[in-house]
């Protein structure tokens, strides 16, 4: 991860304050933030963060993590939510790991 930073700016949010701490104590070149999308006003600064992070570009890439058994309206509650953002360009790509958005998906198929 380090090494991609170098190359490619990025920004790790989270709504844990442990997990930003061990964030940021193994990558320490990397930003994180702590923020929930869920919640407007925070996804209002996450986004400004992310475009001054990104000096000024809207991502490219988001990755969603959705830790724990969060039931699959949630996961695409957060989904939806980072989608209609107002970013200054839409991300080309999201890519979102959940277990029941996966276990959901399978028994689709």
């Amino acid at each position: 991860l380090n090494e991609v930073e170098e190359r490619v700016p990025c920004l790790g949010v989270d709504r844990s304050v442990e997990s930003i701490d061990i964030a940021n104590e193994r990558y320490p070149d990397c930003k994180f933030a702590l923020g929930n999308v869920l919640m407007p006003e925070e996804m209002i600064s996450i986004r400004s963060l992310c475009e001054e992070s990104l000096a000024g570009r809207a991502p490219s890439v988001i990755a969603i993590d959705i830790n724990g058994n969060r039931e699959i309206e949630g996961v695409l509650e957060c989904l939806k939510v980072v989608m209609n953002e107002k970013w200054i360009r839409q991300p080309r790509l999201i890519i979102v790991k959940s277990r029941f958005l996966y276990w959901d998906l399978k028994q689709r198929h």
